[in-house]
């Protein structure tokens, strides 16, 4: 009978240590690359958009207009560059 439990314990053991090892290995190279793939459409869609509201600010105020983040949102402004809001 102790060597039916000997033989479990070694197995919990090994268990044990073969999912820590899993878990220390990291995410595979396809998580990364998908990762890596979200993060880029994010930056590309971010961008289009913050392009698409430069011109928009600029046709509504003209050239020396520019677009401001306004700080702790997610809003903009669009300002002359002497500093008057619309």
């Amino acid at each position: 009978m102790k060597t039916i439990e000997n033989w479990i314990a070694a197995a919990a053991i090994v268990a044990a240590f073969l999912g820590a090892a899993a878990m220390l290995e990291g995410p595979s190279d396809a998580d990364i690359a998908a990762a890596q793939a979200a993060d880029l459409a994010d930056a590309k869609a971010s961008a289009a958009k913050e392009a698409e509201l430069i011109k928009r600010c600029r046709d509504l105020r003209g050239p020396r207009a520019e677009l401001v983040h306004i700080r702790n949102s997610q809003d903009y402004a669009c300002r002359m560059k002497d500093g008057s809001v619309i």
